[in-house]
This record gives structure tokens, sequence and C-alpha cells, in this order.
């Protein structure tokens, strides 16, 4: 019973995330980035735009936009971007999924 619970449980998260990317809503986690990125990760409010950030061939500080870069400078943070350890998890990929939207 408990396996049914939580592969259930891992189903539900993962059809989640992925209807958050594809209705192209920011989820709750990009909330923390918004304050510098924008609602809509239009930058201009400390932080860089967002926008098309994925189809990049490399980020500013080198390196391709790859989930495994950008889950670093998320989670280590890159020059003025503090770093965010505790977006993790479901929130990282729901953040991760948004910005291939953008």
């Amino acid at each position: 019973m408990y396996r049914i619970l939580v592969a259930s449980l891992f189903v539900m998260s993962s059809l989640a995330v992925a209807q958050t990317a594809k209705s192209g809503a920011a989820p709750k986690a990009y909330l923390q980035c918004a304050g510098c990125h924008g609602a809509k990760g239009q930058g201009g409010m400390g932080g860089p735009k967002l926008t098309g950030l994925t189809k990049k061939k490399a980020l500013a500080k080198g390196g391709a936009p790859t989930e495994a870069n950008l889950t670093r400078v998320i989670q280590k943070g890159v020059g003025v971007m503090p770093a965010m350890p505790h977006i993790e998890g479901e929130n990282l990929k729901a953040i991760l999924a948004y910005l291939k939207t953008l």
C-alpha cells in the first residue's frame, strides 16, 4: 500500500511540473527569482533577463545552459546572485521547466 501511495505522489508531482511547463505559468518556487528577474523573466529588476536563456549557446559566466549548469547557478549563486541551496527537488524541476518556456 505504501509503495502505491509513493508511486501515486511521484506521478502526480511529475504531472504538475509538466503542466506548469506546458501552461507557461510560473511555479510558486519562481517567486523567489521574480524579485530580481521579473515576473516573466524580463529582467531589469536587479537581475538579468531570463527569456531565451535555455536557447543560448552559453551562459554569461560560461558554460552551456544545461540543467546541470542552471542548477549550479541557482543553488550556488554566481556574481551578485545569491546562492539558493534550498531550491531543490520538485521546486527546482518546476523552475527549470519554466525557464524552458521563457
